[in-house]
Parts: C-alpha cells; sequence; structure tokens
C-alpha cells in the first residue's frame, strides 16, 4: 500500500524540546521561555512542550504565562507523570501569585499520590510555607497590662535645697511644695493594638497606650496619660511606607493639661549587601491647657506651639 504525503507535513519540524531541556538544565529560564514563546503558536498544547514552556516562564518571572502552559498540561498531559509534574510546577505559580487556595489543593493532590519522599518532603515546606502566610493576613488583636507598685523620692521634680540665693532679693525660703518630695505610688499601664492584614504588604494598624500614675498622700501630682495610634503601612520587598496619626493626651490630677497631635510618615529602601536606606518626617502640634492649679499653663496662648522635624538615616 502506497500513502501520498504532502510536503508541508513532511517539512514540519519536531518541538524544540531538546533545546528548552537544555536551556533550562542550564539556568537560561529566560532564553528558554523567548524560545518557547516563540513557538506557542506551532505547538501550543504539545504537553512536553508545553510543560517545559510553563517551567521557562515561572522561573523566568513570567508567572501568568506560566499558569496558562501548565493548566493545558494537567488537564490534557498523556501519561501520569506529567500532569504530576505540572501540578507541582502550577501549584508553585500559585503561590508566587498568592492564590493559597489554589496552591494547597494542587500540593495534597501530588501528596496524596504518594510521591517519592524528598517530592513529598518538599510539598510539605511549601504547605507550612502557605500556611505561615495565612497567619500574616490575619487580623491580630493585643492587650497588655502592667501595674507597678513603688516610692518615687522626688514627685514633684523640684530641688532639695530649702533656700534659693538671688542677686536681687537676696534668699528666697521655698514652701513645702516647692522641694523635693517624696512618696509611695501605683502605676498601671494598658495596651491595646489592633492590626488588619489587606496583602503581604498592606495593613491597618491602631494602637492605644493608657497610663495612671497614682501618688499616695496627694494627688496634686497625679498624672493620667492617653496616646492613639493609627498607622497604615504598604509597599513591596523593595520600599516600604508607614504613614501615622498620633494624638496624646495629659492630664494632671485629672484636670486636662496637654494636648498634641502628631503626624508621621517614614520611607525604607531594601538596598544591595544589607544596607538600608530610611527618610523619616514628622509634624507635631502641642497645646498646654490651664488647670486649676496652673491657671496660666497655656503660656503661648493664643498660638500654638508647634514642631517640625524630618531626618535621614542610613542603616546598615
Amino acid at each position: 500500500m502506497l500513502l501520498a504525503c504532502s510536503p508541508d507535513i513532511l517539512a514540519q519540524p519536531a518541538p524544540p524540546i531538546e533545546q528548552l531541556n537544555q536551556l533550562i538544565d542550564s539556568g537560561q529560564f529566560a532564553q528558554a521561555f523567548e524560545l518557547g514563546n516563540s513557538q506557542l503558536d506551532v505547538w501550543e498544547g504539545e504537553s512536553e512542550f508545553d510543560l517545559l514552556l510553563g517551567i521557562a516562564a515561572l522561573e523566568s518571572g513570567n508567572v501568568n504565562e506560566a499558569i496558562f502552559a501548565l493548566e493545558r498540561v494537567v488537564v490534557t498531559g498523556e501519561t501520569s507523570i506529567l500532569r504530576q509534574r505540572a501540578r507541582l510546577e502550577l501549584a508553585r505559580a500559585h503561590l508566587l501569585t498568592n492564590n493559597l487556595p489554589a496552591s494547597e489543593t494542587l500540593f495534597n493532590e501530588v501528596l496524596a499520590s504518594n510521591p517519592p519522599p524528598n517530592v513529598r518532603d518538599n510539598i510539605q515546606a511549601f504547605l507550612a510555607l502557605i500556611q505561615a502566610r495565612r497567619e500574616t493576613l490575619r487580623s491580630t488583636f493585643t492587650f497588655s497590662a502592667s501595674p507597678l507598685l513603688g516610692y518615687d523620692n522626688n514627685i514633684n521634680s523640684a530641688t532639695s535645697n530649702g533656700l534659693i540665693d538671688t542677686p536681687l532679693i537676696g534668699e528666697i525660703t521655698l514652701g513645702e511644695d516647692g522641694v523635693k518630695t517624696g512618696d509611695d505610688f501605683a502605676d498601671l499601664t494598658v495596651a491595646l493594638g489592633y492590626r488588619r492584614p489587606f496583602t503581604r504588604d498592606t495593613s491597618l494598624e491602631t494602637n492605644l497606650l493608657l497610663n495612671r500614675h497614682d501618688n499616695r498622700s496627694t494627688s496634686q501630682f497625679d498624672m493620667d496619660f492617653a496616646l492613639a495610634d493609627l498607622t497604615y503601612s504598604w509597599g513591596d520587598a523593595v520600599n516600604r511606607f508607614r504613614h501615622s496619626v498620633q494624638v496624646q493626651r495629659v492630664y494632671l490630677d485629672k484636670e486636662a493639661f496637654q494636648g498634641s497631635l502628631r503626624l508621621n510618615n517614614a520611607w525604607q529602601r531594601a538596598g544591595q549587601n544589607g544596607w538600608y536606606q530610611s527618610l523619616s518626617a514628622a509634624i507635631s502640634t502641642t497645646r498646654n491647657d490651664n488647670t486649676p492649679a496652673s491657671p496660666r499653663n497655656d503660656l503661648n496662648r493664643p498660638l500654638k506651639n508647634s514642631q517640625n522635624s524630618a531626618f535621614l538615616a542610613l542603616v546598615a
């Protein structure tokens, strides 16, 4: 029997399997991807070609192209070995795009097929990594309370000398409240924090710090302190940014004494050889309040005292 074949069929080349294998084995993934992608229209759907193209695309950073090629092999691969290898590589690709459910499902499918011990160990490591990433995307709430009892030998931050010598008036005798005074105290600090990650690289965080300092013998120097902070963080593996708003209130003997508002911005860049560059800028405003004990505490009225600062720091 004689068969007639068209010249086009006889001249059709074989898929570049050998060339792709050589480039991948030598670590030339970008060249392998370029070669495979240039012949995609001809050999798309050929399982071994799609597998090698998917590996080259994955290793050269073309993750989406890798997913398309590997999904074809998972569905249409002629042998179970090809399909299982494609599942493994596809699971890695989904992990790189942070599609954790799809990656975990594929890894578990391969694990259920009783692969060799070295493959099983690698899969277990990837599954542990997936779980760790899930933990980083989980909202967290923190709470702490720190009680303290003690003795302060100078609760009013005054001098221990009852006499002050002045050039014009001469010696001045300080009253009892004007000299160094000691007292027992009880101190309680409560800290609350909440962090809500949106992705691996973005999150919103809020913190509240409350402090009560209570002297036993006198309430004149009792102090309450409250600090609230709201921070938004974003960036990538190279550049990280933080923007925060801080509000602070200080109460003296339960009366409003001082309030401040602060805006913080920070940028950090991961450089080469372990060097980091960072830039921080802050602007704040502080207002002192009149109190019965300090009726003229607002010394800078009607203007508010404001302070601007910025600095650049290099950290190894």
